[in-house]
């Protein structure tokens, strides 16, 4: 019978297949899921894992024990394929670079040390195998490659984050009530990995310098961290449909630094300028701010002002970007009301929905953002 760790192993292994199905049918759906084509890898490389990891503790890697260490090598690329795909969200398109090769080498380095393990007749794999987790096991041999595989990943995990947080700014400058974007569970996600990634490496620190080397316990954080990177995949459908929605276009996102943003947009400080006036003129006229779903394309259309040209006077004239601009007007008009007798009777959720927010934390959090309290301290 599988005993308890087996049986994630399986759940987990099934979880990876179903996630797999799920991204080969959405690459065949549109073709804006290119940008998940960094995930679908890594998903097939954790499916492949955990299937070896569930020979493993069956007994069934006997059968088949040229499995054995075939998967270590692919570590090397978990961080690889989760940065490439967070840059893809940022972007919201495909993007390969040259320099993108370089993510490889430290796969190409991993699978030429494993070589002389990969190579080992079956009976000398399988005695290895068994010897690990005991007193025979030279946990020694083994520390550097531990070091060097957590590291790269926790490297790439780092750059992960940055280009989620990235895609937040920028899908601020589209959206007016977005107060976190939809793949802030996948930011909350890689670090809680980076976490993991952080312990292991620190029970790896104390192994090699005598503490107890427990096999059971490295693997159970290694499970551990395999579970919550297998719900990026799950937050990547929820994001896609989310992406659909709302229309969110890549012209908005652009691949160059900020201090380049705008380097080639022509504006000049005048056109700025009268950018600036029209744009408060209309803001002040019709208040679109109080539609909930406004975006920066309708304000665009409905101003004459374009897009790029809207966006660079809000960042660079305002010094805000979208949602931030819309929220300022909502909460000046939740001002207005919070002192208006004629609606005293208004809740402060009531008074949220009447300004434009789509729910009362929203508001609370805008509110609290622009006068530092809250509406209740008025």
């Amino acid at each position: 019978m599988l005993d308890r760790f087996t049986m994630y192993s399986v759940l987990l292994s099934l979880e990876g297949l179903f996630a797999f199905i799920l991204f080969l049918f959405l690459i065949h759906l549109t073709r804006k899921t290119k940008i998940y084509l960094p995930l679908l890898f890594f998903t097939l490389l954790m499916v492949f894992e955990m299937a070896i990891l569930v020979l493993v503790e069956t007994g069934g890697i006997a059968d088949f024990p040229h499995l054995i260490d075939l998967n270590e090598p692919f570590f090397m690329l978990y961080g690889p394929l989760l940065f490439l795909y967070a840059r893809n969200q940022a972007h919201q398109r495909f993007l390969l670079k040259k320099s993108d090769i370089l993510a490889l080498i430290p796969f190409v380095l991993a699978l030429f040390v494993y070589i002389p393990d990969l190579i080992q007749t079956p009976e000398n794999k399988l005695t290895r195998l068994r010897n690990e987790g005991n007193t025979l096991f030279d946990v020694g041999t083994y520390i550097w490659e531990w070091i060097f595989y957590l590291t790269v990943n926790m490297y790439f995990l780092l750059r992960t984050i940055r280009e989620l947080r990235k895609y937040d700014t920028k899908l601020k400058e589209q959206l007016s009530n977005i107060a976190k974007s939809n793949l802030h569970p996948t930011l909350v996600l890689v670090k809680v990995c980076l976490v993991l990634y952080l312990i292991e490496l620190l029970f790896v620190y104390f192994t090699y310098y005598g503490f107890p080397y427990y096999h059971r316990t490295y693997l159970y954080i290694n499970l551990l961290s395999g579970i919550v990177l297998m719900f990026v995949s799950v937050d990547a459908i929820l994001s896609h449909r989310y992406i659909i929605r709302n229309q969110l276009t890549p012209t908005l996102l652009p691949v160059k630094k900020e201090n380049e943003k705008y380097a080639s947009s022509g504006l000049t400080k005048e056109s700025s300028e009268e950018i600036r006036s029209r744009l408060i003129r209309y803001m002040e006229d019709h208040r679109p701010y109080l539609q909930p779903q406004l975006r920066i394309k309708e304000l665009s259309d409905a101003t004459g002002i374009p897009t790029h040209h809207l966006s660079q006077v809000l960042n660079e004239s305002f010094e805000q970007n979208f949602y931030e601009f819309i929220n300022g007007y909502r909460i000046k008009e939740a001002m207005k009301i919070l002192k208006d007798p004629n609606y005293q009777n208004y809740t402060y959720e009531a008074i949220a929905f009447e300004v434009g927010f789509n729910s009362r934390s929203a508001f609370y959090n805008a509110f609290k953002k622009i006068n530092n309290t809250t509406p209740s301290k008025l």
